[in-house]
């Protein structure tokens, strides 16, 4: 062990709450209903169909990596990426293989799936925008303070106070190879995420190198320097690729690079050849944890091959050094399962000058037809059924059956909004937001519903709360990072969804409580959760990796690593 990093075993996986005084349990998925909605039979064969690929990278022979390679034989080329022309520092050039990737055929019953976003600041829209309303918020609110701030690795104004940190404190310059599935082709929330993460180290004098799968016109302006990774469409959901080949091209620039630190956030095929090239090379691994598939098995009905899932995560994450959690849930369920590598806190951040209460703006409310006494309930998400959103629905439909006076609105695209649509026909639907559009839907309504409990954090509940709202969420580990119950929003039993009701009706019939949880919402983003401070302890664990450097005093979000380490 190399200092005191390391979060050890420990609490009930509710030490989110005792840490910032939130009280509640976090509690297992729920029952799923008897049937499930239309549609939902594709991703979840998408779900199975990953879990096989899995299973056969790790144990089926080598000569399956040979078959995949034989499907696509064209060299690669180097091509400009994002940035072309700007002088960002590391360039910001990309290596993309002819064709943009793979387009593999699933079986007749997977249909075409609409392309859309993560919801809001997440996610690329889709071609099908019937019944999207598309506001102009340039046009309605132009005194409104704030520029559309849209690049999404632009330093946040208001959370500069850790810029420049790491040479302060003469932490060794790195040169990270980062690989990730998601970094360029799909606005979510791990690509939007790592771009950030680039960003900042860049402009803190790092080098990175990302390796990642890609398509021909990328949704995001990526940061830094892309080596694309050949990859296929997922079938039954086309906006997600899977990445199945590291060419001899790319391991020519792997070694070129040389990389002082590798870091893997997705734990795939390519993730595990790219752990299994660093331990050969004899270059230290970190990790970071994105995404709970379990949580999604559990919601497809899955759950019978939950066992070969942990399975590989075991594997995967045993051949890290450091494993970056984003909650103590988190790291308290990844424990729980057997996975012993240091497990480091790694949460998440906020532009609180961007997402803040005074980007509301009478005249949007004025189009979605909410006038000033009529609260608005809104839910940011990418829209697909594993993000709870039948528990909106329901809480939508059980405040117009009362006759409750509000406004519902959904932010983000996807392959369920249609669906949607048609079961909510009184709520306006946004379509995917971003910037100042996305900070004005926040600021502009009154009440935050999302209901999921897949989350490993829930940034969207941290952009709603710093823009002054207060949340109704799912009592689970990563809403419990942010949530105090009863103090700046309410937690609802996900296995009861007549709480996701009960809760955003006393928010939407009680304004004084409402103003008085947004205020301390507003208080706890602004004060704990700062990109900068985020990324900073990151560069000190990479510094402990290479170097053996103690960073165990640096906070995170106002909590010390030796702090956390005690819990």
């Amino acid at each position: 062990s190399r200092g005191n990093l390391q979060l050890r075993p420990g609490g009930d996986g509710a030490e989110e709450h005792e840490k910032r005084g939130k009280g509640g349990d976090s509690l297992p998925p729920p029952p799923l209903p008897p049937s499930l909605p239309a549609g939902r039979d594709r991703p979840r064969a998408f779900f199975l169909g990953l879990l096989v690929l899995v299973a056969a990278a790790s144990f089926l022979p080598p000569h399956l990596a040979i078959l995949l390679r034989g499907a696509r034989g064209r060299s690669p080329r180097s091509v400009r990426g994002a940035g072309e022309g700007d002088a960002r520092a590391g360039g910001a050039w990309a290596e993309r293989v002819d064709g943009g990737g793979l387009e593999l055929p699933g079986p007749l019953f997977f249909a075409a799936r609409e392309e859309g976003g993560f919801g809001a600041l997440r996610g690329g829209t889709g071609d099908d925008q019937e019944g999207v309303t598309k506001l102009d918020v340039a046009q309605l609110c132009p005194e409104a303070p704030g520029a559309n701030s849209s690049a999404v690795g632009a330093p946040p104004p208001g959370t500069q106070r850790a810029r420049g940190h790491a040479a302060d404190v003469g932490l060794p310059r790195q040169r990270i190879l980062l690989y990730t599935g998601s970094y360029n082709h799909i606005r979510d929330g791990v690509a939007l995420t790592l771009n950030r993460m680039v960003r900042f180290l860049l402009d803190e004098g790092h080098e990175v190198l990302v390796l990642a799968p890609s398509i021909s016109e990328p949704a995001i302006d990526h940061e830094g320097d892309l080596l694309e990774v050949p990859s296929f469409s997922a079938p039954g959901r086309k906006e997600y690729r899977v990445s199945y080949r590291v060419t001899k091209g790319i391991k020519r620039k792997m070694r070129e690079f040389k990389p002082t630190v590798v870091h893997v956030a997705t734990p795939d095929y390519i993730g595990g050849q790219t752990q299994a090239w660093a331990i050969k090379q004899g270059i230290p691994v970190g990790c970071s944890y994105h995404t709970r598939f379990n949580s999604y098995l559990a919601y497809y009905r899955l759950g019978v091959v939950e066992g070969l899932l942990w399975e590989w995560m075991e594997k995967f994450y045993g051949r890290c050094e450091q494993t970056y959690v984003p909650s103590y849930g988190i790291r308290d369920e990844l424990l729980q399962h057997g996975i012993r590598s240091k497990l480091l806190m790694w949460s998440r951040g906020v532009n609180s000058e961007l997402f803040a209460p005074d980007k509301r703006c009478e005249r949007w409310r004025a189009v979605v037809e909410a006038p000033a006494d009529t609260p608005v309930v809104l839910m940011v998400c990418r829209l697909v059924w594993e993000k709870g959103l039948a528990k909106f629905i329901a809480a939508v439909q059980g405040l117009e059956k009362a006759g409750v006076k509000h406004r519902s609105v959904v932010v983000g695209d996807g392959p369920a909004r249609r669906e949607m649509q048609a079961q909510l026909p009184g709520t306006v639907f946004l379509g995917t937001l971003k910037g100042r559009d996305l900070a004005t839907a926040y600021a502009s309504s009154d009440v935050y519903v999302f209901p999921s409990h897949t989350e490993t954090f829930g940034v969207t509940t941290l952009e709603a709360m710093a823009s002054g709202l207060p949340v109704v969420v799912a009592n689970a580990s990563g809403p419990a990072m942010l949530v105090k119950h009863g103090t700046n929003g309410f937690m609802a039993d996900p296995r009861r969804p007549e709480q996701f009701l009960e809760y955003t009706r006393k928010l939407v019939e009680d304004a004084p409580l409402r103003k008085k949880m947004g205020g301390t919402g507003r208080d706890i983003s602004v004060t704990q959760f700062h990109w900068d401070e985020v990324f900073s302890s990151l560069v000190h664990y990479y510094a402990n990796l290479t170097h053996g450097i103690d960073g165990g005093e640096q906070h995170v979000n106002g909590v010390s690593n030796s702090q956390a380490g005690a819990q």
